[in-house]
């Protein structure tokens, strides 16, 4: 899964939400049993969004 998102949207959980549906969907609906999310180790709010 990658993401980006523009900075007058950051901080507000939008990809948090966006990242929850997409996990739940893929395990739930498609019966995925792995989601992958690679965020480089610097960048601070991506690497957020899979600690949450």
């Amino acid at each position: 899964m990658g993401y980006w998102l523009g900075q007058q949207y950051q901080g507000n959980g939008i990809m948090t939400r966006v990242a929850k549906a997409l996990i739940d969907y893929a395990i739930n609906e498609l019966n995925i049993s792995k989601v992958e999310i690679r965020a480089a180790v610097e960048n601070k709010n991506s690497r957020g969004i899979p600690e949450r």
